[in-house]
């Protein structure tokens, strides 16, 4: 079953028309539109993963740490990193791998590399978690952008997650 999730009331539905659902004018230019687009799409994109999470039974943080060592090669971190990537005091991030580890989701393992601390490791069923997200986003991609513009898209979202990361950096 597919979730439904309620629209931006300020998003006409189905309109592909440059005109600004929040001022009723039409952009001043290209850039003003793609920030309105990108606007909505933070908006359906934050909907979307509190129902993909809730659906699951976690929390959009559980969500985030599975994407994200799920992203990592090996499948693992030490809690310490997780700690600062997802700005979460040690108490916290230790009840978050509790609350995974439980599920089987993830599991502590030695760290090889120092014997007084822990990786904690994706598990098949914390992977397959995240690829049924991901699955969500690759419905609508495939269905949204042609195949051959796919890459172009890919070259232009790289450029711009660099920029905004440089701009995080120098915050």
């Amino acid at each position: 079953m597919t979730a439904v999730l309620p629209d931006d009331p300020a998003v006409p539905t189905g309109s592909s028309s440059p005109v600004s659902p929040v001022t009723g004018a039409a952009p001043a230019t290209e850039l003003d539109r793609v920030l309105e687009v990108y606007r909505r799409l933070q908006i359906h994109h934050s909907r979307l993963v509190n129902v993909e999470a809730s659906r699951r039974g976690l929390g959009l943080t559980d969500l985030r740490f599975l994407f994200s060592l799920a992203a990592r090669p090996g499948g693992s971190v030490l809690p310490k990193e997780a700690t600062a990537y997802l700005g979460l005091s040690t108490g916290a991030m230790t009840s978050l791998i509790d609350r995974l580890e439980q599920r089987d989701l993830v599991r502590r393992i030695p760290n090889p590399n120092d014997r007084r601390s822990v990786e904690v490791v994706i598990l098949d069923e914390g992977s397959r978690t995240v690829d049924e997200v991901k699955d969500v986003y690759r419905e609508a991609f495939t269905t949204a952008i042609p195949a051959d513009q796919m890459g172009t898209l890919a070259t232009l979202l790289e450029a711009f997650d660099a920029e905004l990361a440089a701009h995080g950096a120098r915050a």
